[in-house]
């Protein structure tokens, strides 16, 4: 990627052979990975921020900001 492009540095994906969600943050080169346990999740959100901009006469979408939010069930910790 050159200084010109940009791209989406967040990524959230499920595992489900480890019944698990990866949230994946990439900075740079280096990527930051957290792993949470399904089976120990109360609850979750997936907050997202969008932006409209224009684009050869029409109005476009794009993903600005993707973050999660977990709530762990205290009977499991």
């Amino acid at each position: 990627m050159n200084g010109k492009e940009q791209g989406n540095t967040n990524f959230i994906r499920l595992n489900q052979s480890q019944n698990s969600l990866l949230f994946t943050k990439r900075i740079s080169l280096e990527a930051a990975f957290l792993k949470i346990d399904l089976d120990q999740l109360k609850s979750g959100e997936i907050n997202r921020m969008t932006g409209v901009f224009k684009k050869e006469k029409k109005m476009e979408t794009e993903l600005r900001s993707l973050e999660l939010e977990v709530f762990k069930n205290k009977q499991l910790l």
